[in-house]
């Protein structure tokens, strides 16, 4: 029995022994060499294309206009005819202050106006006929002189009255607080009942219909910035789609800190989508890249320092080292080493080596999949 048991291990041994040679290639039947192993992979199909050369940043949304509107007379807050968030267009009223004063101001100084007319033209007339009768020599010089004088001291009230009625009739006008320009109130700083001095704020006025945006861009792009550049703006979610303006400032000061220049761009916005104070991510768009292959991410992999892909033919990997431009939004633009229609490993190329075996299970790109 001890014989039995000893040679039933030894045939297992054996057998297990065979079953780990492993699969042979095909063709070489009974040398026991293993295959060579085939890995699954996902192809992206290389396609030249012209791209825009761009600069990214994070900037902060302002109102492009953003006033503090005043009051410009001293008197009692009658009335308010707008609040806080309200919508306003151009010239429409906001509120109204007592205007009794300078009403009777309006009145007294028309009054006034029209007596000092009067005594010019008494002035005007006596001048006249002195100076006929001094043609005549029938007044002294002196009597013409007297007239001369009373006319233009007269004209002078006149003047002096029509500046003044002008004044009271600003007052007047100014007790109806107007909008400067369409936007919305963003702020009110008084109530009815208060009485407001000459200067006193009452409303923040904003206009969100067009806005500033303001960016840090590192320093080494400062040739490449130029005022009337296109930028894009979006919102960190992206959910409210993509805005566009022109730059309009480019600081002439680097900061020493940071290494970067501010940019200022006008940016449209239709819908008042944005709202000022908001953190968007912007583009500068300084150019256009000529016949580069946008390749997504995970097909571009470091190794040993340089930037490569495996791109396949005849169902082999081969490394190729290529020149990576710019990264964004998951995707490489890559300059030299690759070639129009090139199969270029997306999934799967963390495995592979030079020479491996792959099997293209799935293949997109610019130029379409197959």
């Amino acid at each position: 029995m001890k014989r039995l048991s000893l040679f039933c291990l030894i045939f297992l041994a054996a057998v297990l022994f065979q079953g780990c040679k492993g699969e042979e290639k095909p063709g070489v039947k009974g040398h026991g060499v293993r295959a060579a192993a085939v890995f699954n992979v996902r192809a992206w199909r290389a396609s030249r294309q012209d791209l825009p050369k761009t600069i990214r940043a994070v900037g902060t949304l302002e109102p492009e206009q953003d006033v503090i509107v005043s009051s410009e007379v001293t008197a009692r807050l009658t009335r308010l005819l707008h609040d806080e968030g309200d919508r306003v267009r151009k010239g429409e009223s906001l509120a109204l202050l007592d205007n009794e004063k300078f009403s009777l101001r309006v009145s007294k100084t028309e009054a006034d106006l029209k007596r000092a007319r009067a005594a010019l033209h008494y002035a005007e007339k006596d001048l006249e006929r002195k100076r006929e009768l001094l043609d005549e020599g029938m007044v002294t010089q002196e009597a013409y002189d007297q007239a001369l004088s009373r006319r233009d001291s007269a004209m002078a009230d006149v003047e002096s009255m029509e500046a003044a009625l002008r004044l009271a009739q600003r007052d007047l006008m100014e007790s109806n607080v107007k909008a400067p320009f369409s936007g919305h109130l963003a702020e009110r700083f008084v109530s009815v009942g208060s009485y407001v001095g000459e200067g006193e704020r009452l409303f923040r006025l904003i206009d969100i219909g067009h806005l500033k945006v303001s960016a840090s861009i590192p320093e080494r792009h400062l040739p490449e910035v130029r005022i009337g550049q296109k930028v894009l703006v979006t919102t960190s979610t992206g959910d409210d789609g993509e805005f566009s303006g022109a730059i309009y400032f480019i600081s002439p000061h680097v900061d020493e800190k940071t290494r970067s220049f501010e940019i200022k761009a006008r940016i449209g916005n239709p819908g008042e989508v944005l709202k000022p104070g908001l953190f968007v991510d912007v583009t500068v768009v300084t150019g256009m890249r000529k016949g580069v292959f946008l390749v997504p991410e995970s097909g571009v992999l470091s190794r040993d320092g340089r930037n490569v892909v495996f791109v396949v033919s005849d169902n082999t990997a081969h490394m190729r080292e290529v020149t990576v431009l710019d990264r964004a939004d998951g995707m490489v633009v890559v300059g030299e080493g690759l070639g129009e229609g090139e199969l270029v490993v997306v999934d799967g190329a963390y495995d592979l080596q030079e020479g491996s075996k792959v099997r293209v299970v799935d293949s997109r790109g610019e130029a379409g999949g197959h």
